[in-house]
């Protein structure tokens, strides 16, 4: 509702799937200070040491209520150089169940009936069954991480494993010495419960910094203030019914 100059910088894009962050740079910041921004965190000697809190937040505008980080709709913008060790602590306090646990074994598990009565999709696809009205998503209360985009290894991060209400793990992850400056991301990636995590508030960007091709050093932009603008939507069809390809573009 805001007629403002912007310039869309592409540096270092990232694409993966349906997922896109832009970094957008408003030249015109006075007219700009009703973008809510997220918090930001930037490494100090080498070293980025955050928590995050997984609780039910309320939307600015008070109409939405969903799972986010640190109590806001939107994660923290994590800021860390190559070289840098990023320490995460993630504490879950979404409310869990015995009948949620027991619920989600038997589904993660693929021998649990011969007959293979369970949803097959939820048990192979982390992306969840969001069509399907009686069941949904799996273990909704349970959380986990995934930096997507760096290079981690898998046994570190291991999104295999979750929290459940109480619980907290502490991620330590190495920045390679020669990962590519630029905009990546980090999110929630329990099994059966993406997509839920993508249309909640369970995701934040994750910069990583450059000196040798800084963004700020490109031509025309001297003056320009940073906005980081996480986008998502979703197809619905106008009967309220999801298409069978639903996935949320982020």
């Amino acid at each position: 509702h805001k007629s403002i100059p912007f310039i869309i910088i592409f540096f270092k894009m990232k694409l993966s799937g349906n997922v896109l962050f832009l970094v957008t740079l408003l030249f015109d910041y006075g007219r700009g200070e009703g973008y809510n921004q997220p918090q930001a965190y930037k490494s100090e000697n080498g070293l980025l040491d955050v928590s995050l809190v997984v609780d039910m937040v309320t939307s600015l505008n008070g109409t939405r209520t969903a799972p986010g980080y640190n109590g806001r709709s939107a994660g923290p913008t994590l800021r860390v150089s190559p070289g840098d060790t990023l320490r995460v602590t993630l504490t879950n306090n979404l409310q869990t169940t015995e009948t949620d646990a027991e619920l989600y074994q038997y589904i993660m598990d693929p021998n649990s009936d011969y007959v293979n009565a369970t949803i097959v999709a939820n048990r192979l696809d982390n992306i969840g069954n969001p069509w399907n009205p009686t069941y949904g998503f799996w273990g909704l209360g349970y959380a986990n991480l995934h930096f997507h985009g760096l290079e981690v290894n898998p046994s570190v991060e291991d999104t295999k494993t979750y929290i459940s209400n109480g619980e907290s793990k502490t991620y330590e992850i190495k920045i390679a010495e020669d990962q590519e400056p630029g905009t990546y991301w980090y999110h929630n990636h329990v099994q059966g419960t993406t997509v839920y995590a993508y249309l909640s508030s369970l995701m934040g960007a994750i910069i990583v910094e450059g000196t040798d091709r800084d963004v700020t050093e490109a031509p025309g932009i001297e003056g320009a203030t940073e906005v980081i603008m996480i986008l998502s939507e979703y197809l619905k069809h106008p009967d309220g019914n999801f298409p069978m390809t639903f996935f949320p573009i982020v």
